[in-house]
């Protein structure tokens, strides 16, 4: 059938096919030949053409107005998304943004009774078919705001001024009410992907520019950009932090590879500053610490190498190399008791290994007749009654001498007063993640 005969076949049946739901409108494809006049490139359907008793109205103008109230109805709404009106909206609407009049009135947008430009209506009526079909489908509504998202807002403009108001709505610009109804039913659905598009077109700056009929509605809609524009500030920043932190790390790398060339051909305390670099650069490198700890224990360093054993159990608790290292440093030190704990410790994480079940064997016969430390029994310096009693000193005294401990002070002096204050807590640690490990892998089995 031919346009104009397609036309002549919808004018039979009035504007009752607009504005309610008739089957025999549908049995007679005026959906589909709605769609045709709408999207039809002919320069003749934007003529003005005798369509209906206003004269003024051109064919392409009818069919989009018509469309736009059938978008009410979802067996019209059907029929048009099979009819392909949907993935032809992006390209209408980019035609048709740059004609619309922004703060212009509801009868100037109609030009009731008047010649107007016939574009300039379009763009707002085919902003309400995207209502209709997000109003019955949020998942339609979705599909459309990826495909339409961008280009609504580049040619969405506010006035000050031409705020909708509920009072006198044939008196304002319809555009800002038509679209934020669009977006409250096509957002939720939406993919942040598609919401940081928006964004990025200016949306959320537009919509706080304009008010309209639901100030609610309009509320609403900015919370959802603004949930969106802070995951993504938060995304962001932290791989904006990950690229730093690879950086960093690459460059500790650099430094820790040279120390480990310094300390195989010799130069124990060029190796010391190498891994000092790289510890500025990567602060909770277990390794990086483990290894300088190595460089101090060959250096007769024993306090700072100590420090370091310490400081590398601290950054991975459960790594097994770095208890034995804090064993040979501790040993070094003469605090056999927390050599033999940290050698245990060792052995109790990486139970395959000889080496580690050795050591501790080896250090606690080194205790002689002395009774082995068991961790249970140091205390953790919450209890200021029981430290005193296991430092054999007062109150304050036990306070003083885990404080100076804590603050770098002499290691090997004091291993009463260091087990309290360093390895009790390790330990504890240690008991913490063991026991949480045991449970999620008891949970995965009760799981399967």
């Amino acid at each position: 059938m031919s346009l104009v005969g397609k036309v002549e076949l919808l004018t039979k049946f009035g504007d009752s096919a607009a504005f309610f739901c008739r089957p025999d409108f549908l049995q007679a494809r005026g959906v589909r030949y709605l769609v045709d006049v709408a999207t039809s490139p002919g320069s003749d359907v934007d003529a003005v053409a005798e369509v209906c008793e206003e004269t003024h109205h051109s064919m392409r103008r009818v069919a989009v107005g018509t469309l736009a109230e059938q978008a009410n109805y979802w067996p019209y709404i059907q029929e048009m998304q099979m009819a392909g009106l949907f993935e032809k909206l992006p390209k209408m609407l980019a035609l048709a943004g740059p004609y619309y009049r922004h703060g212009q009135t509801f009868q100037q947008m109609c030009g009731w009774g008047k010649f107007t430009d016939q574009r300039q209506f379009l763009y707002e009526r085919l902003v309400g078919i995207c209502v209709g079909a997000a109003m019955y489908s949020s998942e339609l509504g979705a599909e459309l705001l990826e495909m339409c998202g961008d280009t609504l807002f580049q040619h969405f403009h506010p006035m000050p001024g031409a705020d909708l108001t509920v009072e006198s709505y044939l008196d304002c610009d319809p555009l800002p009410d038509t679209l934020l109804r669009f977006l409250a039913h096509a957002l939720p659905a939406a993919a942040d992907a598609v919401v940081e598009r928006l964004l990025d077109a200016g949306a959320e700056q537009k919509l706080r520019a304009c008010r309209a009929a639901n100030e609610l509605q309009r509320h609403a809609v900015i919370c959802r950009l603004d949930d969106v524009s802070e995951r993504r500030q938060a995304r962001l920043k932290a791989q904006a932090e990950a690229r730093a932190a690879a950086e960093q790390s690459a460059s500790s790398a650099k430094f820790r590879h040279a120390g480990n060339k310094a300390f195989q051909r010799g130069r124990i305390k060029e190796a010391v500053r190498l891994y000092t670099e790289a510890l500025q650069l990567e602060p909770d490198n277990t390794v990086v610490y483990s290894n300088r700890s190595l460089c101090h224990l060959r250096l007769k360093e024993h306090a700072e190498a100590a420090r370091d054993a310490l400081a590398a159990v601290r950054c991975d608790v459960m790594r097994a190399k770095s208890w034995a290292r804090a064993g040979d440093a501790l040993g070094a030190l003469g605090c056999s008791q927390l050599a033999r704990l940290s050698y245990e410790q060792a052995r109790q994480l990486l139970p395959s290994s000889t080496e580690y079940a050795a050591r501790a064997s080896e250090a606690a016969a080194a205790l002689g007749r002395q009774a082995p430390w068991e961790p249970a029994s140091i205390p953790d310096g919450g209890d200021p009654g029981a430290l005193a009693t296991w430092l054999g000193c007062a109150v304050a005294d036990a306070r003083e001498r885990l404080s100076l401990i804590r603050r770098g002070g002499d290691l090997g002096g004091d291993e009463r007063a260091l087990a309290a204050a360093e390895l009790r807590p390790l330990l504890d640690q240690v008991r913490k993640k063991s026991a949480g490990s045991m449970e999620s892998a008891q949970q995965m089995v009760s799981d399967q």
